[in-house]
């Protein structure tokens, strides 16, 4: 079922996905790490589809049960994933308190998986924040972590915030470069969540540089991948 969810995620089919995650936890409900990892890609597939309501009560359910379980990865994810919800609902101080949270935990874990995602997530908060020079610092860790790793995903998350941030300061030329970086690695991966993103970013980047009839390319491929899924 993990390899069902990944696969659906990566390509785009999250209503399917969450069709059969929905259909294993409805039949095996044993508090177990791997029932709170289900819960918490369940959530996560669900903030994807701008369902803020019914992914964050998955993503609850994950976090309190991955604790008593003392499993502090799960709980770890699951927060970070929660910080998107307070984030999409517009709660930037909530999403840095609960971004935070996942980083110190991670850290004290000596995660690196985790502490990519929290820092990543962490650092767009900071920028929203008006902290920008530790919102650029916490994704060029980031990265950092993901380059000593080889990990890919990841490094493409925190290439799109960085992206944004660099974009937002003014840089155009350094965030196209990475913004097309993220692209192409999303493009490996074949997702289509990713791709859109990124072409997205590029879009806003190529409107600032009024590079319009591009900007509106961009866009147009971008909404219809988000269309198909």
């Amino acid at each position: 079922v993990g390899a069902v969810a990944a696969e659906t995620m990566v390509r785009g089919f999250l209503s399917e996905g969450r069709h059969w995650m929905h259909r294993v936890l409805e039949l095996v409900d044993e508090p177990t790490p791997e029932r709170a990892l289900l819960l918490w890609v369940d959530g996560w597939h669900a903030l994807n589809q701008g369902d803020v309501d019914g992914g964050e009560p998955r993503l609850e359910a994950s976090r309190d049960l991955a604790e008593r379980l003392d499993d502090a990865g799960n709980a770890a994810v699951a927060t970070v994933f929660l910080g998107m919800c307070a984030m999409m609902r517009g709660d930037v101080p909530g999403a840095f308190r609960l971004y935070s949270d996942a980083f110190a935990r991670m850290r004290r874990e000596r995660e690196p998986l985790g502490v990519v995602m929290a820092a990543t997530r962490l650092g767009f908060a900071s920028f929203l924040l008006g902290k920008v020079d530790r919102a650029v610092e916490l994704c060029e860790e980031a990265i950092s972590e993901c380059n000593e790793h080889g990990e890919k995903w990841h490094k493409a998350e925190a290439l799109a915030d960085l992206s944004t941030i660099v974009w937002r300061q003014g840089d155009t030329s350094r965030a196209s470069e990475l913004a097309s970086e993220g692209l192409r690695i999303q493009r490996a991966f074949d997702n289509a969540v990713g791709t859109a993103q990124f072409l997205e970013i590029l879009a806003w980047i190529a409107a600032t540089d009024h590079q319009y009839p591009r900007a509106a390319r961009l866009l147009g491929a971008a909404d219809g991948i988000w269309h198909a899924i």
